[in-house]
């Protein structure tokens, strides 16, 4: 059998009867009130002989194409869990002495409700999330004036528990605690949380490029409660 070099054959795989054909039984028979089915991707090899005869190594297996689908969602979840790891590094520990005794400082600035010099320790274009974001060092300045005038707090307490290494910036997280008046009734009140930090250098010192902070909520937890 000759065909025309520049023709471009089609072929079809019928799921069936375990076998491929050149026929166009599937187009020819199917009625027109319907789509044509998707196309499966199965893993096949399709080779056409010099007389013309088609020979496929493919081969349909009892759940088969399940298999592949549970192969490739694992492939998948593998990828995504691996691609962090590789963008986070074990911080030098000089650097993270150096990032411990940010925490300090923000700490002894906190418990003396100097918003300035928390402030301070931030980038110029900073941001600080808690119960309300801020953006930029004068904005943070104000949050935490307004909170300190308002709840009074001390006995803050940073936390660090983990840092990463993200390219040139670093990671920290840990919990934080304080004590702080009502402002209903003027009662002391215990409070605690988690935290994040994103920290970049700037010259000779660490700097807070984003904090976030939260109420008791594990950032790691999986649950809802």
């Amino acid at each position: 059998m000759t065909t025309n070099p520049g023709h471009r054959q089609r072929f079809f795989i019928d799921a069936d009867r375990h076998e491929v054909s050149n026929r166009r039984v599937a187009q020819d028979h199917w009625p027109k009130a319907f789509p044509l089915p998707p196309v499966l991707l199965l893993p096949a090899t399709v080779e056409k002989s010099r007389g013309g005869s088609v020979a496929t190594n493919y081969r349909k297996t009892s759940g088969g194409i399940m298999k592949m689908r549970l192969l490739l969602t694992l492939a998948g979840f593998v990828i995504s869990l691996a691609l962090p790891s590789f963008a986070q590094q074990t911080v030098d520990p000089q650097i993270a002495e150096q990032i411990r005794e940010l925490a300090t400082k923000f700490d002894e600035a906190f418990n003396k409700n100097d918003a300035v010099a928390v402030a301070a320790l931030y980038m110029e274009n900073g941001v600080n999330a808690f119960h309300t974001t801020s953006y930029g060092r004068q904005k943070i300045e104000k949050s935490f004036a307004h909170d300190f005038q308002r709840w009074q707090p001390k006995n803050h307490i940073l936390k660090i528990n983990r840092l990463d290494a993200v390219g040139k910036d670093v990671r920290a997280i840990g919990r934080w605690s304080q004590t702080h008046v009502s402002d209903i009734n003027r009662a002391p009140m215990y409070e605690e949380g988690y935290f994040t930090w994103i920290i970049v250098r700037e010259g000779d010192y660490w700097k807070i490029r984003r904090s976030t902070f939260s109420e008791k909520s594990d950032p790691f937890s999986t649950s809802d409660g």
